[in-house]
């Protein structure tokens, strides 16, 4: 592995593949370009954020999250600004977008679109 490569943390409160497809779309963009995906799924308690943005630091990486719940969001926004990982929000934006739009909050449960999959299957 040279020190070009990129590090992504690829982290969820559930499986992760939402996540993991949308980094994979947005490297798809740059011809050439060397990533190592790190899946981190599962990760609900604050010492576990923690615990994922100190060991991205590490390895220089940078983070992509989708976590359904506003205070985990929050956490990992706050944390990772204090810890200095870069960090993106892939799903926030569009649950308060959504919020708006439908006149109501979000479940905020873990893992309903994976069981909407597998229901389907």
């Amino acid at each position: 592995m040279s020190d070009d490569l990129l590090n992504i943390f690829v982290v969820s409160d559930a499986t992760g593949q939402t996540c993991e497809r949308v980094a994979k779309a947005a490297l798809a963009q740059f011809e050439g370009s060397e990533a190592q995906i790190h899946k981190k799924q599962y990760i609900r308690t604050p010492e576990e954020v923690e615990g994922v943005l100190r060991e991205a630091k590490k390895l220089k990486a940078v983070v992509i999250y989708t976590l359904v719940g506003y205070e985990e969001r929050t956490r990992m926004a706050e944390k990772s600004i204090e810890i200095g990982v870069p960090a993106i929000d892939v799903l926030g934006p569009l649950l308060k977008q959504f919020a708006k739009l439908l006149g109501g909050g979000p479940a905020e449960i873990p893992g309903l679109y994976q069981d909407l999959i597998n229901d389907e299957h």
